[in-house]
């Protein structure tokens, strides 16, 4: 589910960032104002960003984990900070 500045336009957006538990490794950065549903998206959708690594980690009976790495209502000032992850 990849949501646009318009239909965010009056939410949070948050920087995250996508982790495997085993190795604490960052495996991917997003930017999101739906973090619950941007997780089960990496999840479960074949065409979302990280999904494949998200599958083997889950297959290996673990979960990804997400953090979030920032906050902020301004969604340009969201895709300056991301860009600069």
């Amino acid at each position: 589910m990849n949501l646009t500045q318009g239909q965010c336009e009056s939410r949070e957006w948050f920087i995250y960032a996508l982790f495997d538990p085993c190795t604490q490794s960052v495996f991917y950065l997003g930017l999101t104002c739906d973090p619950k549903g941007r997780l089960y998206a990496h999840r479960g959708d074949p065409s979302s960003g990280g999904y494949a690594r998200s599958r083997k980690i889950i297959e290996a009976g673990q979960s990804p984990e997400m953090r979030i790495i920032a906050q902020t209502s301004h969604y340009r000032l969201a895709v300056k900070w991301e860009h600069r992850l």
